[in-house]
């Protein structure tokens, strides 16, 4: 939910009389229609020019409103799919299915806990790359990077050109975690290729790889190879666990 979770925050952080706070505002109030604006209704109905309103997409990263609007309406219909979970599922039950999927997910990976430790201990630089959503769980083990006088990057708030400067200033020394909890290593080479919002040659950096995500090859340094879940509240779930599982096993 990348471009919702940043209208919420411009939302939350601006001041009510800037264009950020009324047109976040105004695109979050529409989700249930917002396939069917476009920029003129836009510009009509906040009486705001057209001119800003494009820059507005542009602070995003993307170069037209119509594109903005397109995958704003893909999240929308992903946070809906997810919202009907709730109807189906008490909070007793919600507990035990997160408690039984953290459990599955700790049995997958146990294995690879010491030897991603020692390449984030024997790094430089260290970039967290791949799905927003998950970038904000390891703010622990970020930290303790931190406190360890080593560099971190992540791509939550950079623009693609950015993230392209930021990938290309790694080297043989340092590490890059990728996370994308839904797809495997092979898919996510693929999809690099096609979407606008990535660094199209991701798996030909000199840095190490570390791929978390599903069934994957080795054909990075380490795959930590995740049960596959459609809700993505469960992955929060175990990022924030992993996070802290790390961050205590780097202290020891």
């Amino acid at each position: 939910m990348y471009i919702i979770d940043k209208l919420e925050l411009m939302q939350q952080s601006s001041n009510i009389e800037t264009i950020e706070y009324t047109l976040s505002r105004y695109l979050l109030s529409n989700l249930d229609c917002i396939d069917k604006k476009n920029l003129k209704e836009i510009s009509i109905e906040t009486q705001i020019s057209q001119a800003s309103i494009l820059r507005f997409c542009q602070k995003f990263g993307y170069k037209g409103v119509t594109h903005f609007i397109n995958d704003l309406y893909l999240e929308t219909g992903e946070l809906k799919n997810k919202l009907q979970f709730f109807e189906y599922y008490d909070i007793q039950m919600l507990d035990t299915m997160i408690s039984d999927f953290l459990k599955e997910c700790e049995q997958a990976i146990s294995g690879q806990i010491d030897e991603l430790c020692q390449r984030i201990r024997t790094s430089e630089k260290i970039m967290f790359y791949g799905h927003k959503n998950y970038m904000s769980c390891f703010q622990y083990l970020i930290s303790y990077c931190y406190f360890n006088k080593k560099e971190v990057i992540t791509n939550m708030s950079l623009s693609k050109n950015n993230q392209i400067e930021k990938f290309y200033s790694l080297t043989k020394n340092d590490l890059l975690i990728i996370v994308e909890p839904y797809i495997n290593w092979n898919t996510y080479k693929e999809l690099t290729f096609i979407q606008n919002d990535t660094i199209n040659n991701i798996y030909s950096t000199p840095a190490k790889i570390i791929y978390i995500g599903q069934n994957s090859q080795n054909d990075v340094e380490l795959c930590l190879n995740l049960p596959y879940t459609y809700y993505d509240y469960f992955y929060k779930n175990f990022f924030n666990k992993l996070d802290m599982i790390l961050t205590l096993k780097l202290k020891e």
